[in-house]
Parts: C-alpha cells; sequence; structure tokens
C-alpha cells in the first residue's frame, strides 16, 4: 500500500499536521524538522512536491516545457525525458504552454523565481526576447542549462531531426507512386509558435515545385494534430470537386482519422487514395500505415544527458546539436496512382 501521511508523521517523529506545513513549505516549522520530514517522506516514497525537494535537498530539478496538446508525441517524448533524468540524479517537472505571452511568462517566473536548474524546451520557437531571457546571466557568470528540442536554437543546445528535409521525403515518396494532386493535412496551431508544421509544410511545398506540381492552397487543410481533427480535414479535401489522389498528414493521428474517414466515404486505401503520416505512433503498425519514423524516445534521452552535462560540466560549453535521420517506412497505404 502506499505510504500515508499519518506513516511519515510517526517516522519522523511528529504531528501530521507539521507534516502538511513541512511539505506545503510553510513558515513555523524549523529547517531541521522540515527536513527530517523530507528524508521520511523519500524513505517511505511518499510524494514530495519537486520545488520544495529542489529547495529542502537540494536536489537538481529540470523543466519540460511544450505546447499544451494532447499528442502522443509529447507524452512517448516526455516521459523519455523524465526516465532518464531520474536515471541521472535529476527531479523533472513538466510545464505546457497554450499561447505566446505565456510563453515569456512562464519562461521569466521560473527564471526569476528559480523553480529550476535546467529547461527542456520542445517544439517551440523562442522570440527575440525569450531567447535574451534564458540567454542572462543568473547569478555571477552562471546560466541557466538550456536544451532545445525539434527547434534548433544556435545559442542553446539542441536536439532535432530536418524536418523540412523528413517532409520532402514523404511528399517525394507519393510523386515517385505517380500522384500530382497531394493534399496536405497541417497541424497548424496559431495560438503558440509552433515551429513544425510550417516546416514540414515547407518541405512538402518545395518537393512539388521540384517535380513542377503546381502547389494547391485549397489541398493544404488544418487537423490540429487529432484523430477527429484529421477526419475532418479529410472530409474537407474530399468534399472539393477535385480532390487529391493522395494525403500527407504531418502526424499519424491526424493519418489515421483521416483514413476513417475515407473509409466512411466508401474510399479505399491505397486502391483509391493513397496516405502517408508522420512519427510512427503506436497505432501506425496496426493501420499498416505509411509514415515518416522519428525516434522520439532517442531525442527525450539525448535532451536529458545535454542538459545533465552542462550542468555538471566544470567548464563553459559551446553550444552541442545533436541530428537525427528519421526514416520513410512504407507499408500498406500507399500505392501507384490508379491501382
Amino acid at each position: 500500500m502506499p505510504a500515508t501521511i499519518e506513516d511519515v508523521a510517526k517516522l519522523a517523529g511528529v504531528s501530521t499536521a507539521t507534516v502538511s506545513r513541512a511539505l506545503r513549505g510553510l513558515p513555523n516549522v524549523i529547517p531541521s524538522t522540515q527536513e527530517r520530514v523530507f528524508h521520511a517522506a523519500q524513505e517511505l516514497g511518499y510524494v514530495i512536491p519537486t520545488h520544495l525537494s529542489r529547495q529542502v535537498l537540494g536536489r537538481k530539478v529540470i523543466g519540460l516545457v511544450a505546447p499544451l496538446v494532447d499528442q502522443w508525441f509529447y507524452s512517448k517524448l516526455l516521459t523519455a525525458m523524465e526516465l532518464e533524468l531520474l536515471n541521472l540524479g535529476y527531479d523533472a517537472v513538466s510545464y505546457h504552454i497554450d499561447g505566446a505571452d505565456n510563453q515569456t511568462d512562464l519562461l521569466r517566473q521560473l527564471i526569476e523565481q528559480k523553480l529550476v536548474d535546467g529547461l527542456i524546451i520542445n517544439s517551440i520557437r523562442l522570440s527575440d526576447g525569450d531567447v535574451a531571457l534564458l540567454d542572462a546571466e543568473i547569478t555571477g557568470d552562471q546560466k541557466l542549462a538550456v536544451v532545445t528540442v525539434e527547434s534548433a536554437q544556435p545559442e542553446f543546445d539542441s536536439v532535432s531531426i530536418d524536418n523540412m528535409a523528413a517532409a520532402q521525403t514523404a511528399t517525394r515518396h507519393l510523386l515517385d507512386l505517380g500522384h500530382r494532386r497531394i493534399g496536405f493535412v497541417s497541424g497548424v496551431l496559431t495560438v503558440i509558435q509552433y515551429a513544425i508544421p510550417l516546416e514540414r509544410q515547407r518541405g512538402y511545398e518545395h518537393a512539388l515545385a521540384e517535380a513542377g506540381v503546381r502547389c494547391c492552397p485549397e489541398l493544404i487543410v488544418n487537423g490540429n494534430f487529432s484523430f477527429r481533427g484529421g477526419a475532418e480535414a479529410m472530409r474537407k479535401l474530399f468534399g472539393q470537386e477535385e480532390p487529391p489522389t493522395a494525403v500527407f498528414a504531418i502526424s499519424d493521428e491526424m493519418a489515421i482519422g483521416g483514413i476513417t474517414a475515407l473509409h466512411e466515404m466508401g474510399l479505399k486505401v491505397p486502391e483509391d487514395v493513397s496516405v502517408v503520416g508522420f512519427d510512427d505512433h503506436s497505432a501506425a503498425w496496426c493501420a499498416g500505415l505509411t509514415t515518416v519514423q522519428q525516434p522520439i524516445p532517442s531525442y527525450g534521452v539525448e535532451a536529458a544527458r545535454l542538459v545533465v552535462s552542462r550542468l555538471e560540466s566544470q567548464r563553459p560549453l559551446p553550444p552541442r546539436h545533436i541530428s537525427f535521420t528519421p526514416e520513410l517506412i512504407i507499408r500498406n497505404t500507399t500505392a501507384h496512382r490508379g491501382i
């Protein structure tokens, strides 16, 4: 059974009221008692608020910042980061943002209140003001350890892939199969500075231009990174007078949702429509989805190692950039046009 507050009080030799005050960081608890309560809670596996474990026990905390998006990608990515940080002896706390103003306010709060020792910032494009804020000295010559994931920033360590090149590869696959009218399901979220959708759209457009195929604005629709959004985007594409013969969706959730909608419309995949996704979601294999596979757990592991190595280095380190190469996994949702 999980430890209770009564168990912590008994081990620490104090009342449950004292345990409650100590773990919430309230006044009227002397430091030695607070430390004894924290150690008792840790020994019993009782959950201690992360910001207090940093304050009282001296454990270093890494903040994981990501868009407020209910997406499989972030669940898998943040889990990989948390596990690796735990293995390295660090605590992690997640922060989610839903707008550009919220983004800058959050970063300022984390820095000014000294809530974290390092940050891993995922998929978010930083403004010049954000970069200046993060790159400023905190105390003396000490700077916050910062790593960006998916959106490379020259001032900081980063882990990424070339999203534009990956999208080109996916689009070229469809072009090589004879498709010329290719739909693009984006996941653009206008409320945050989200870098990935625009980079993948540029790759799609560049591949079309290379093949001499005109990019049609009506074939670019928003699926908002969800199964339902992908289905709605596909219905929009196939409600047009001249629908596409193939579709590239920039997440597997949207691709799988889109395939469901195609089946509901009486269309066969890939006989009538070819579909490519992005990520290699856990469900992609079950759906037989052709997709761009990116090594999501490796992003998390490498980002965690970068931020820890910067914190533990005895000398200044130049920014380090790790780039992974995605792979196109061809399964059963793509075929030559007309087959």
